[in-house]
């Protein structure tokens, strides 16, 4: 598994280490897909799109386990953003 280091990030992008909480089957999908908007829920509390927190207890709120596992999924993204609102 290939990992960022702080020392990876770059200010002059304002580039984040973020997490992001999702079910336990998306992981792959991600990894090959990439994050896509087109799969995101409709129903999310800004609207379509890829959610991203700073605080790991945000993010673990929309951690879901698979049917067969009690195991829940959060990933460390290294994430450009726009300006913060």
């Amino acid at each position: 598994m290939l990992t960022a280091s702080v020392a990876d990030l770059s200010a002059d992008v304002n580039e984040f280490e973020l997490f992001h909480g999702t079910n336990s089957q998306m992981p792959s999908v991600i990894a090959e897909q990439g994050f896509n908007e087109r799969m995101a829920a409709l129903t999310g509390v800004y609207g379509a799109g890829s959610y991203f927190a700073s605080s790991a207890c945000k993010s673990h709120k929309y951690s879901q386990a698979h049917k067969d596992s009690s195991d829940l999924v959060m990933l460390v993204c290294q994430v450009t953003i726009d300006e913060p609102y």
